[in-house]
């Protein structure tokens, strides 16, 4: 193939990366087979097997610096916050910063351990989303998004498997999945009106006469 013919070696994830490396003179490292090509999945929702921005960083870092003796420049982008911040997913977009921060760590102990020669650089091209620090009171409930198991798009995948799997889609199914992914009534209890407010938005998606409600955002479309 192309990557051959110019010399690369290619590591389809992170174990295939470790068994490679240190014969390849140049090395792509991508996602195993039949996982997304395009992306990582979100960190909230990566499964053991996934490539993480942390191996990532970890194995280019070891890569550029085998014989690198004019050194080596690396960039590192947690190129996701951006897609969870357009989608309004602050559990998503928090799980996200952490990810990127585990990167960082990684470079920082390359410096660590050479420091005069190492310089590294944290920016942000942008923001998006209306997220940022302050020192006013605020009423929101932060430590609740602990209890979000997965990201927007994967709820409403799941949502999308129920129409599939079910002719009508009870609000008993819903319930349960809420419980699961998000902490309702579980971890997160809920009064009287949230509850109704959820019941309702539930008997408008899914009444015989409805059809579902897209929200999209730049990066994804969910119910």
């Amino acid at each position: 193939g192309l990557f051959d013919s110019a010399g690369y070696t290619v590591a389809k994830g992170y174990n295939d990366f470790k068994s490679k490396s240190s014969k390849a003179s140049k090395i792509i490292l991508i996602q195993e087979d039949g996982k997304a090509a395009d992306a990582l999945p979100y960190a909230i929702d990566q499964k053991a097997d996934d490539l993480t921005l942390t191996q990532i960083t970890e194995s280019a870092i070891a890569s550029l610096s085998k014989n690198a003796p004019k050194g080596f420049f690396l960039m590192v982008e947690g190129g996701k916050i951006d897609w969870a911040c357009h989608s309004n997913d602050a559990a998503t977009f928090f799980n996200e910063v952490v990810d990127m921060d585990n990167a960082i760590k990684v470079a920082y102990e390359f410096y660590i351990k050479y420091p005069k020669e190492t310089l590294i650089i944290v920016t942000a091209d942008h923001e998006t989303g209306g997220i940022h620090l302050g020192t006013g009171k605020s009423a929101l409930n932060l430590k609740a998004f602990q209890y979000q198991k997965c990201s927007q798009d994967v709820l409403s995948n799941h949502i999308k498997d129920l129409r599939k799997s079910k002719p009508q889609v009870s609000w008993e199914d819903i319930r349960t999945l809420l419980s699961e992914t998000m902490g309702f009534w579980k971890e997160l209890p809920l009064t009287w009106s949230q509850e109704k407010k959820l019941h309702d938005t539930y008997e408008e998606s899914f009444s015989e006469t409805s059809n579902a409600r897209m929200e999209k955002s730049l990066y994804s479309e969910n119910e």
